[in-house]
């Protein structure tokens, strides 16, 4: 008995924190097995008291990490398929989560929802723009997503909304299953949607936006995309006072995407969206701030208090969203290679 508990006391507090449940595991299958060796050829040296002992502690423990692996396996659990559509080059899945959010997975990997970080986001990647450039008429939005950077441009009065995503069976996905967070966007009467690749879309159409906007990170998911050239086209697909802005992940990839959108653009700024997520922030020309103009903008656009729900209640606390921009922000990424 004296044994089975300080085995019991180092497998919780020195193996599983160590190697893990399933290494922890493994080794002491291996042990069990060992030890049954050694008792099936030196029977007579082992008393009566001892081997039950070891075979009720053996049983215990085996019951005890089967337990570990149940509960592991729940809590890794991504939630319920909803729906899966099977495309030509990529399948995408739906799933509910225990928390009530929808998840979007691209092949099997996360790739976007409507949980309160992603909501923020897409929100942002939309609300943003149209508080520097109120009178926005025209805007690129660069990904589906949940529709929600389009709801909110299109709800906020620009006239033309284009969405280009090359992922069909993620627009039909998301149209469906987020139809009640973006109030059913395809159906407006504003909205423009090409199935084709960004670069694509922007390389042939000779339109002039006042907002590209891409409203989740997908630069893990077609990394290839997002290059100096990339954005050097873009910035001149806007116009003088146009803004493009760009979900990236927190995490340090991320730097070869804002190197090369800073060697195409004049004015470059990050922001703090999530832990997992950064705004990035970007104008052919330097912009100017008026934080009074601002104020009175955030207020207009907040009067149904939409801002309220992402944790943005008023002005300044969007302003204190501001991590680094322009000649600082320049002088961070300068040892960065560009994405090419």
């Amino acid at each position: 008995s004296f044994f089975a508990v300080v085995g019991i006391l180092v497998t919780a507090f020195i193996l599983v924190p160590l190697f893990g449940i399933q290494l922890t595991y493994l080794l002491f299958a291996l042990m069990t097995l060992l030890s049954g060796i050694y008792m099936i050829f030196k029977d007579s040296r082992l008393i009566r008291l001892f081997r039950l002992s070891y075979a009720v502690a053996a049983v215990f423990l085996f019951l005890a990490l089967a337990v570990s692996f149940r509960l592991t396996e729940k809590s890794q659990a991504s939630g319920t398929t909803l729906r899966t559509i099977e495309g030509k080059t990529a399948t995408f899945s739906a799933q509910s989560n225990s928390n009530g959010a929808i998840a979007i997975l691209c092949n099997g990997n996360y790739l976007f929802g409507s949980d309160s970080n992603n909501f923020k986001a897409q929100s942002l990647s939309a609300y943003l723009p149209l508080l520097i450039y109120p009178d926005m008429q025209s805007s690129l939005v660069i990904g589906f997503g949940a529709g929600i950077a389009a709801s909110i441009l299109d709800a906020n009065g620009v006239d033309q909304v284009f969405i280009s995503d090359k992922y069909p069976e993620a627009i039909r996905l998301s149209s469906d299953v987020f139809a009640d967070v973006n109030n059913d966007i395809l159906t407006s009467s504003r909205v423009s949607l090409s199935s084709e690749d960004a670069r694509a879309f922007l390389d042939h159409t000779n339109r002039k936006f006042e907002l590209i906007a891409i409203p989740f990170n997908m630069s893990d998911l077609i990394p290839a995309l997002y290059t100096t050239e990339f954005y050097m086209l873009s910035a001149g697909r806007l116009t003088e006072q146009g803004v493009l802005c760009q979900i990236l992940p927190a995490k340090e990839s991320a730097l070869s995407f804002i190197k090369s959108c800073s060697s195409a653009f004049r004015s470059v700024s990050l922001w703090y969206v999530s832990p997992e997520n950064l705004l990035m922030l970007a104008t052919p020309n330097r912009h100017i701030t008026d934080f009074c103009a601002f104020t009175e903008t955030f207020a207009a656009i907040n009067k149904h208090h939409s801002l309220d729900v992402i944790g943005i209640p008023d002005a300044e606390t969007l302003l204190a969203h501001v991590l680094i921009s322009d000649s600082r922000l320049k002088e961070f990424v300068r040892d960065i290679p560009e994405n090419t």
